[in-house]
């Protein structure tokens, strides 16, 4: 059996996270490496910073091997452009708004609805993020890194 790692990239896109009840257009970071057409918008990273790519284990039980590779993922989510002499706090509200929704529609889709795929763990961080990388353009945000699990057999 060969990885899901472009249908995991493809599963976390196609979750259908909102702020007052607006879904949220996720790109792939192919379709996004030099601007987003609109804000709020996200965007699925298939590595996440330092601690990019993935760690693997292949263990054999009798005639059954398996191997697990733990994948790091980020998901960032761009609230709105920075306003001028306004700080994180002018969007806060409505980026919790919006970890707690990510959170309520990972907590009923941990598999992704993929076999052998689990999220295992997550950490939401609100912040202000310059996109694309050296454009000056910042906006306010929120990234979710992702830690999931792939069981392969």
């Amino acid at each position: 059996m060969a990885s899901q790692v472009s249908d995991i990239l493809n599963a976390i896109a196609s979750l259908p996270v909102t702020v007052d009840s607006e879904t949220i257009t996720a790109y792939n970071i192919d379709d996004s490496l030099n601007s987003v057409a609109q804000t709020p918008a996200r965007i699925v990273f298939p590595l996440a910073g330092d601690n990019a790519g993935a760690t693997g284990q292949a263990r054999t039980l009798g005639n059954n091997p398996k191997m697990s590779i733990q994948w790091t993922f980020e998901d960032l989510m761009l609230y709105q452009g920075v306003i001028e002499g306004s700080g994180l706090t002018f969007a806060l509200p409505k980026l919790v708004q919006y970890a707690g929704n990510y959170i309520d529609v990972l907590k009923s889709n941990m598999d992704l609805s993929l076999h052998g795929v689990y999220v295992t763990d997550f950490a939401p961080e609100f912040g202000t993020y310059e996109f694309p990388a050296g454009s000056g353009q910042f906006f306010f945000g929120c990234v979710f890194t992702l830690s999931i699990m792939e069981t392969m057999e």
